[in-house]
């Protein structure tokens, strides 16, 4: 048992976990005053995962790069691209050349995705008890 004045990560992390856990109402708005000392037995093992590293959903997607992009042009670009595409449809001529088209839009999306990485740290899971030493 340790019996020092200074408690060890581990122990802090299970004495918060453990209280967080009990059924204890919740304080009132306002100012609490706590003066107590308190002898207790803290016995715990606590699990901490590996730490991970997750893509959050980016709120760019494709369409919304489009039209940010045709948002640039003028009313006379934009209407003199719209013209030249249904013609091209028309003729039965590609529109543009897909393979570009597939790596400019992967690269675009690949640095959105590369600045939306995440690093977590791993879960921490305490199971154990508190017993209060008279």
């Amino acid at each position: 048992m340790n019996t020092t004045t200074t408690l060890t990560p581990a122990t802090r992390i299970a004495l918060a976990k453990l209280f967080a856990a009990s059924d204890d109402a919740p304080l009132t708005p306002g100012i609490h005053e706590v003066d107590d000392v308190v002898r207790l037995h803290v016995r715990a093992a606590i699990k901490v995962g590996n730490p991970t590293i997750t893509t959050q959903i980016s709120k760019v997607s494709p369409w919304i790069l489009l039209g940010a992009a045709l948002s640039k042009l003028n009313q006379t670009t934009l209407e003199a691209f719209v013209r030249d595409v249904v013609q091209r449809l028309d003729a039965g001529l590609p529109v543009a050349d897909e393979d570009a088209t597939k790596t400019a839009v992967e690269c675009v999306l690949g640095q959105i995705r590369a600045a939306t990485k995440i690093a977590r740290a791993g879960s921490v899971r305490v199971q154990g008890e508190l017993e209060f030493l008279d």
